[in-house]
């Protein structure tokens, strides 16, 4: 089992949930869905996509909603009541292909990998998969993670090849013992995820030579988006925008993040092309809201509610042609569960 300081790796049914003394999933009104548990978000905006994506659970059944990032509307695109509930946090996405990956358990408690067509909601395949990712991005192809591996004793980097899961071990990362989970990013050169040791810190892995580099926190990151080897993330505590350098280490505060009860693990998107970072919250009016930041003021541009519409029931007959109203952007993953968070997430 991979090791994890922050969170569990997987997302149990609600009684395990309390018996291991994790915040059960808090009570909805009809029309919201409480931020997922899962790491929530991943960007298309630089390839021209305008999309968001999430699985969630609701009305107790494991759904995937797609989002309108300016309305804070999620429209219902598939139930999947097969899938007990999804692995906390990790999940990807193939901008390319249209293609959702989703590692889960089955009402029998099988672990699997969700794969989901991103337009129709459709259930492309859910073959067995137990390999237990701490992290999990999609690049060129393969799915990259990290997992503890008993026999190495110790943290590797694995490639996944989508189409038959079979995962090839890549290099032994000695330099941490704990992953912060789903806190990953990826780009053509350099894999780059949230651990721990003797203390917090960035892991940098060059895709091509396979070398490992570290940068040190003084302060954990809740999430973080990667964009032109510069990381923008949020802080744990206290809760700052900041933006750190990967190239030279250097860290600088852009924003304080106030007016708020809640914050998401691994939760967050960049808008290269506007400057925007976002991510969702539970505000202190109690509503759940997607904050989105500019990079450059350090202003808070906007904060739509993240609201359920009621026009668009799931049916097999309207889930391949469900319209959506106003611009989309990319957002997606994980299993609605609320966790407090006074100021920072309580570390396991």
């Amino acid at each position: 089992m991979n090791k994890t300081r922050k969170y569990f790796t997987i997302i149990l049914a609600l009684a395990a949930l309390t018996a291991l003394g994790i915040s059960p999933i808090r009570e909805q009104s009809p029309l919201t869905v409480a931020a997922n548990q899962a790491r929530l978000l991943e960007t298309d905006l630089q390839t021209g996509g305008s999309k968001a994506y999430t699985v969630s659970s609701y009305n107790g059944l494991s759904t995937f909603f797609t989002i309108d990032l300016n309305t804070g509307q999620m429209t219902a695109l598939n139930t999947f009541p097969e899938i007990k509930g999804v692995s906390a946090f990790v999940a990807a996405i193939d901008l390319e292909a249209n293609r959702y990956f989703q590692p889960a358990f089955d009402n029998d408690f099988v672990q699997r990998m969700l794969v989901i067509d991103t337009i129709s909601g459709d259930l492309i395949s859910s073959a067995p998969f137990s390999a237990n990712l701490s992290v999990m991005e999609y690049r060129d192809g393969f799915l990259y993670g990290v997992m503890y591996d008993s026999e190495m004793a110790g943290n590797v980097l694995v490639q996944v090849d989508p189409s038959t899961l079979n995962i090839s071990t890549l290099v032994a990362i000695p330099e941490v013992m704990y992953i912060s989970t789903g806190n990953s990013a990826i780009d053509d050169n350099y894999f780059v995820f949230e651990g721990s040791d003797a203390g917090d810190k960035i892991v940098i892995i060059n895709l091509q030579t396979l070398e490992i580099s570290t940068i040190p926190l003084s302060y954990p990151l809740v999430h973080f988006a990667l964009s032109n080897n510069v990381l923008i993330g949020v802080t744990a505590y206290p809760n700052r925008l900041v933006r750190i350098d990967l190239l030279t280490g250097e860290s600088e505060v852009l924003s304080e993040v106030t007016g708020i009860q809640s914050l998401y693990q691994a939760a967050a998107l960049f808008d290269q092309t506007k400057g925007w970072y976002m991510f969702p919250v539970v505000n202190v009016e109690n509503k759940q809201c997607l904050f989105i930041f500019d990079i450059e003021t350090g202003a808070l541009v906007f904060a739509p509610e993240l609201v359920v519409a009621t026009t668009n029931p799931i049916s097999t007959a309207n889930a391949n042609t469900a319209s959506f109203s106003g611009q989309l952007r990319s957002f997606e993953k994980g299993w609605s569960n609320y966790r407090s968070y006074l100021p920072f997430i309580v570390k396991q």
